[in-house]
């Protein structure tokens, strides 16, 4: 007995599988019709026989009362199944045939979606109540399985669960109607999702970022030229997760930050543990702090922050952190992640740190991180003067995945030290040059954002030497908009890696120290990665993300 239960279950498990994999697009063609149909005023209508007429009734009381989300207003959903005077009066004056399509002719108009449940797809009044629908106007969708039978050849939508056994099929379908009685309900009533959903803790991650190419995204340099334009990407091997906790009749906020960069080499920066207790105070220099106080300025319990980027090097530490805490502080709180989309996300980030925060910087960072799509090219627009935010459009870089392996064969990431100046000085410092010596800098910027266009069409030719120069062109641009952006030390670093086989490079940020990378001969890494090492370097791990 209990060995076939088990085969029950697992052929059962077997089917839905197989289900997945041959009819996963039909399910979703569905239940987007399903979900027009009721944005559009109209509705769901279903109908079958014996354990298909109680499956309709099962997915049609989902719709009406609810599946997953109790405050949401009812649907209109009708199961034809259900009045026995309707059914019997039709079945007698004229023919059981007739149950359905007498009905639909009477329910039934344009904006509704009929959908007919028949194992076997023969059942003739359900053919009958399809033929109907579509006189009516109406989307036609049939549950079905084995060979489809006669409704198959009519309905404008067929899912057939690739099955001969009754059992299985209408296992199946009920299935089916969850799905999509659960996406459809999702993206009506999104809204009344109960923050109060008795989650405790909620985790979300997010990567580092890696600039190859930089023609002006903060808004002083926008202001000059009008628009501007970056090509980066995200790095799968460096990245930060944050985790937190809601701790019932807490009064603070505790926070913990471990950072695997610093294991064997710092301890205090290793591990931090410290208390934000004035959440007003605490958001003026601390980004926990700054982004709680934004999202979810009720929360208190603890923050577990898990990272192995370098402090202050030049790979968007803190917008990670502050993008991984945003998604993990709506997870939290029940919200739908699917409402705040990569761009919201990103202009959110973008707010808390630059704005709310007062760090300068530009756009770039926040919206790598939040897409962590892997390469990407962005251009950025200041459309009015009292816009608070620069128009931002992200374009997803075509590279094969053959060109991308070439790239990461011959990129070469290395941390050099802590930035001695803050990035708000260097910021200060380029401003400052700018309002200056604005002809000079503004031909500078513009030469900059051409050979960012340059590094986009080479990225997707895959001509790995030329990115390189196009790197070293960056790098030799950048240099001139602030004497800060290097030191002796890197310079050193940066020629013996040339000389010993690199195309090209840059400082990665805003420079005065933090992390540089390398574009290579991949046959020379490993000997200049061993002058890096010797000169005081730390070789880190370049995994790149890969696109969706």
């Amino acid at each position: 007995m209990k060995e076939k239960i088990k085969k029950d279950l697992i052929e059962s498990s077997y089917i839905k599988m197989k289900l997945s994999q041959e009819y996963a697009e039909e399910i979703e063609r569905a239940a987007k019709w399903i979900l027009e149909s009721y944005q559009e005023g109209g509705r769901l209508v279903l109908f079958g026989n014996g354990g298909s007429a109680a499956d309709a009734q099962h997915i049609a009381a989902e719709f009406v009362n609810y599946f997953r989300i109790p405050k949401r207003p009812m649907m209109d959903c009708l199961s034809l199944t259900t009045n026995t005077s309707i059914l019997t009066s039709i079945a007698n004056d004229t023919s059981y045939d007739n149950i359905f399509a007498k009905q639909i002719e009477s329910l039934v108009d344009c904006r509704d979606v009929a959908l007919g449940l028949s194992t076997s797809g023969n059942a003739k009044n359900v053919i009958k109540g399809l033929e109907m629908a579509k006189k009516r106007g109406a989307k036609t969708i049939l549950l079905t399985g084995k060979d489809g039978g006669k409704a198959s050849l009519i309905a404008d939508l067929v899912i057939k669960v690739p099955s001969d056994d009754t059992a299985r099929i209408q296992e199946s379908h009920i299935t089916i109607g969850h799905i999509i009685c659960d996406i459809v309900e999702h993206e009506l009533f999104r809204n009344y999702l109960d923050v109060n959903n008795g989650l405790k803790e909620a985790s979300a991650s997010a990567p580092a970022r890696l600039n190859f190419g930089n023609g002006g995204d903060t808004d002083y340099y926008l202001e000059k030229l009008g628009w501007g334009c970056v090509v980066n990407t995200t790095l799968a091997s460096c990245s930060c997760k944050c985790t937190v906790k809601k701790i019932e009749k807490s009064s603070n906020i505790n926070v913990k930050i471990e950072n695997s960069f610093y294991y064997d080499k710092d301890d205090v920066k290793a591990r931090k543990e410290y208390r934000i207790e004035n959440l007003g105070e605490d958001s003026k220099k601390d980004i926990i702090a700054a982004t709680i106080k934004e999202i979810y300025p009720e929360f208190r319990g603890e923050v577990i922050i898990e990272m192995n980027i370098p402090e202050m090097s030049g790979l968007g530490g803190s917008s990670s952190l502050g993008v991984a805490l945003i998604n993990a502080l709506y997870k939290l709180q029940g919200k739908d992640i699917y409402d705040y989309d990569s761009q919201k996300i990103s202009y959110l980030a973008y707010k808390i740190e630059r704005i709310n925060m007062g760090i300068k910087g530009g756009y770039q960072d926040q919206f790598a991180i939040s897409y962590a799509n892997g390469f990407n090219y962005m251009e950025f627009k200041k459309v009015r003067d009292n816009d608070e935010f620069a128009e931002t459009i992200v374009i997803p870089c075509k590279i094969s995945s053959e060109v991308l392996e070439q790239i990461e064969d011959s990129l070469l990431l290395f941390y050099l030290s802590p930035r001695d100046i803050s990035g708000n000085q260097l910021h200060e410092e380029q401003e400052r040059a700018l309002s200056q010596n604005e002809n000079e800098i503004q031909k500078i910027l513009v030469e900059k954002r051409a050979n960012t266009l340059d590094i986009k069409y080479v990225l997707s030719e895959g001509n790995i030497k030329k990115l390189g120069e196009l790197l070293h062109k960056d790098y030799e641009l950048k240099k001139q908009l602030s004497s800060k952006t290097t030191k002796d030390f890197i310079e050193e670093i940066y020629e013996n890696a040339v000389k010993l086989g690199a195309y090209g490079g840059k400082i990665s940020g805003a420079g005065g120290g933090g992390c540089m990378f390398l574009i290579c001969n991949p046959e020379r890494k490993k000997i200049i990665s061993e002058i890096i090492i010797q000169k005081g370097g730390i070789i880190l791990p370049c995994k790149l993300t890969r696109q969706e």
